[in-house]
């Protein structure tokens, strides 16, 4: 309510529509997102921020053929962002891309540094292309920077499983199951 009492105050205010765009997309309404975004990049063409959210927006709905001009507009004015490249990668792992995927998400770990999310889609990637023992690394490093990352446990001991490592497996999928009991107890209204 506030960023749309501020756009009618001032319709100009790139700030106030990406805020606007946020609190949509928080509510799963991406289609106001999208259009106060839109709004966002026409008012200020040179918005990198409004390019990646469209990107990353489109990608999550799956309109693939979408998210990639946004992004590559991003790309174009700021090479150097670590969620340009963080997003670019999700979007080349979409589309099977895998080795493409892996660069990009390579790029973002070197600007960003360490980031959970970034290494789970790493792992995916390297996965994707047979590089087993580094996808192995990445789910590894994404659990231990986000200790309730349950589908980074999950896919770590799938693959870890697939690769011969036993142990790594077991650790992994208990502490899946255990990640799992946790939010079904707490998704019901219940904190233990």
């Amino acid at each position: 309510q506030i960023a749309l009492s501020g756009i009618e105050l001032d319709s100009t205010s790139v700030a106030l529509h990406n805020i606007l765009a946020s609190s949509y997309a928080a509510q799963g309404r991406y289609a106001l997102a999208i259009a106060a975004l839109k709004t966002a990049v026409q008012i200020d063409t040179g918005f990198t921020t409004g390019f990646i959210n469209l990107g990353g927006i489109h990608t999550k709905l799956g309109h693939l053929d979408l998210a990639g001009p946004y992004l590559r507009r991003a790309l174009a004015l700021d090479a150097e962002n670590s969620p340009v490249r963080r997003r670019l990668g999700e979007l080349y792992l979409a589309t099977g891309q895998y080795a493409k995927a892996s660069e990009e998400l390579h790029r973002a770990l070197r600007l960003l540094g360490d980031d959970a999310t970034v290494h789970y889609f790493l792992g995916q990637s390297l996965a994707a292309e047979g590089r087993e023992p580094e996808a192995i690394e990445a789910f590894q490093r994404a659990t231990e920077l986000d200790t309730g990352f349950l589908d980074a446990y999950y896919r770590l001991a799938l693959l870890a499983r697939k690769a011969g490592k036993p142990q790594i497996a077991r650790i992994a999928m208990t502490k899946f199951r255990q990640l799992k009991a946790i939010n079904g107890r707490t998704n019901r209204g219940r904190i233990y």
